[in-house]
């Protein structure tokens, strides 16, 4: 598989954006309608977009500067399952 790399610049502090993508509660605020987020390494990155789920693993957590973190779809037949991508 190749490799696609995509940025994308927020006009927000590092320390709130990085809050948004570890805490379940401003997860949802963010996107999504629910979030079971285990912001620790080897936890659990689980969020539900429009009713689909993704899932992943929190790979490295540098509180207020950097997350990064797998992700996929869950069910049957997804082109991208749970941890075949990573997201920093």
């Amino acid at each position: 598989m190749g490799e696609l790399s995509k940025e994308i610049w927020i006009d927000a502090p590092p320390e709130l954006v990085y809050r948004y993508l570890v805490e379940p509660e401003l997860t949802v605020r963010w996107f999504g309608e629910e979030s079971w987020n285990q912001p620790q390494v080897g936890g659990l990155y689980r969020v539900s977009v429009r009713g689909h789920l993704v899932r992943g693993d929190f790979v490295e957590l540098e509180p207020g500067r950097r997350v990064v973190h797998t992700w996929g779809w869950e069910g049957p037949d997804q082109i991208h399952p749970p941890g075949t991508t990573t997201v920093e």
